[in-house]
């Protein structure tokens, strides 16, 4: 992981209709995780 300290925050979002794709839903897994050790 590379810290990017000056970097601005910002908000991800995800929208789709139908059934995700199971990349897509692993990445979304895996943002998910992520927040929540973030936010710890």
């Amino acid at each position: 992981m590379l810290p990017l300290a000056k970097f601005p925050k910002f908000v991800l979002g995800a929208l789709w209709t139908g059934k995700l794709p199971a990349i897509s839903q692993s990445f979304l897994d895996e943002v998910k995780r992520h927040a929540v050790e973030l936010r710890k």
